[in-house]
Order: structure tokens, then sequence, then C-alpha cells
């Protein structure tokens, strides 16, 4: 990755802290009716798994009850640990977890987890997010796209996606943060932007898009056709299968989307082709009137991107 598309990409204000920056990601989002303890297991495994990659430079986490920021001491295990609580919680119950590796409580990092379940008054999924340095995986032998098949076998995720993302403030979110992010992804188009808690209201029978990995569950699969139906679809693309699932990969490495530089998508747009018979067309966009963010027109034309363009 470019160091200097790094540093455009990181947003920090002598106010706010560090309201966006440019990081790796997977999200992976699951039915309520699967939030069952071996489940929570395998979350706690993955954070594990996580904490080691990146080096245990947790900073921040949040109190399981309260939700407020606690600072660590001396990485995870100098506070609560999820395995402290979250075995113990009577399934399908609300929950949520978080770490990260910002400088302050607020700011946005590249080193981070997060996962919730928020409510089971409703058919809204949970998910866990996992954040990473952009070059976490350079020089590696085992990348994302492998770790995605061996979490996605275990968690057996209903869909998911990851690729290039901007991290978000913890305090600013939905305010100075999505100003600068709205104004990247139009000219970036391969971020991620936005909240996953937004997410989770809107994608219950359906995904968001095309990513540098799309992941879709069996039920997802047969959706479009089947797995061969899929394949043929994806040509020369890489095609990876775990238990429960594929996971479409639109090459070695995801891109920015520079339309600036007018970088060739045309794989992000296969893959986009292939599954707009189950993309959310009626995705929540952000409810904000300031006209430097998304209305939930342009939202969605955005989320529709890479999808086919009618002729």
């Amino acid at each position: 990755m470019n160091a200097d598309l790094e540093k455009q990409l990181c947003v920090t204000t002598e106010k706010e802290g560090v309201l966006l920056k440019l990081c790796l990601h997977i999200l992976l989002f699951f039915r309520e009716t699967d939030d069952t303890l071996p489940k929570r297991q395998v979350y706690l495994d993955i954070l594990d798994e996580h904490c080691a990659l990146t080096g245990d430079r947790y900073r921040w986490t949040a109190n399981p009850k309260t939700e407020k920021f606690k600072r660590l001491k001396n990485g995870i295990g100098s506070y609560i640990h999820p395995r402290d609580w979250l075995l113990d919680q009577g399934s399908h119950k609300p929950w949520n977890l978080l770490y990260h590796g910002g400088e302050n409580g607020c700011d946005a990092s590249d080193i981070q987890v997060t996962a919730a379940l928020r409510t089971t008054r409703s058919v809204r999924p949970g998910f866990i997010l996992l954040q990473f340095p952009v070059d976490q995986f350079d020089g590696q032998t085992v990348g994302l796209p492998e770790l995605a098949v061996k979490w996605c076998a275990a968690l057996k995720p209903e869909h998911g996606y990851a690729g290039l993302r901007l991290a978000q403030s913890h305090c600013y979110a939905d305010n100075a943060g999505s100003r600068y992010s709205v104004l990247f992804s139009r000219r970036f188009q391969g971020l991620d932007v936005g909240s996953p808690f937004s997410h989770t209201w809107s994608l219950t029978q359906s995904i968001k898009g095309a990513d540098w990995l799309t992941i879709l569950s069996d039920d997802f699969v047969r959706r479009l056709g089947g797995p061969e139906a899929v394949r043929q679809g994806m040509g020369d693309l890489p095609v990876l299968p775990y238990s429960g699932g594929l996971i479409l990969q639109t090459g070695p490495l995801p891109l920015v989307g520079d339309v600036e530089k007018g970088q060739d998508m045309s794989a992000y747009k296969r893959v986009a082709r292939i599954v707009e018979p189950i993309r959310c067309k009626d995705h929540r966009g952000p409810n904000m009137t300031d006209p430097t963010f998304f209305s939930e027109e342009e939202y969605r034309k955005w989320l529709a991107r890479f999808s086919p363009q009618p002729e």
C-alpha cells in the first residue's frame, strides 16, 4: 500500500483526535438464532488469534456492563476478559465486546475487534468485525483470505465481506468522521464506509454488496443458482470454498478504486454482477441533513457503484 495514500486517508484533528484511519478488515454477520455458547467460544478464539496476530497492542476495551471505555495498562490480560463473562451469559441475550489499539479511547484504530448481538426482539443479526493494519500480512504465508476460510468454517456466518475500510472514531463516527468518509468514498470506491451497527438493520435477508472478499453462506449460494453457477460467473477469479459456503475473491490484493486515476475495478464489478440478485436495495442510508453527507438516495447509488448499470 502506498504510504502517501495511507497518510491521506488518516484524518486527525487537534480537538477530536484520530477520526479515520485506513485499515484491512473482515466483517461477518450471524443470525441471532446462531448465538449459541459453542459459537461464542469461537468468537473468543478468534479474538485471541487477532490479539496474537497484532502483537497484543490493544490499549482500550469497554466494560461489558456499562460499555464505558477502560484503558488497558498491559494488554488484553490487564482487565476483565470476555471469557470471564460471555460464556456465563445466557444464549440469545444482547452482548457487546470491543478492543482497539488507539492512543486515546475515542481514536479510530487499525487494530480493533468488535462483536455484538444488540437485540433479541427483532431479526437484526449480530456481527464480528476485525481490523488490521494494511501491511499486517505483507510477506506472510497465511493472509486474510486463508484466515477468512478458517473463521467462516468455524462460525458459519450468514454473509460477510473483507477488504479496505476507513476505521472510524469511537466518539465522532456520526459527524466529523462520517463527513470525511463520505468525501473519500466518492473518490476511492474500494473503501468500505459506515458502521456495522447500522448495517445490521438492513442486512437480514440480503448482503451489502461486492468487496475484495465476498462471503456467502450456502443459503445465499443456492439463491444464486448453486456453487457451479457462481463458479461459472467468476470465470478465472478465485472461489474459496469452506464448510458452509463460498468466498468470492476479486484478486490477490484489495483495491482502493481510485476514480481519479481510473483504477480498474472490473473484478469487483464481476462479483457485483453475480451477487446483484441478493444485494440489499433498500439499505438504510445515513439520516443526515448536512449536504456534505450522503442522502439516502446518494447512499443507495454508492452501494450500487459496482452493480450492473441499466443501458
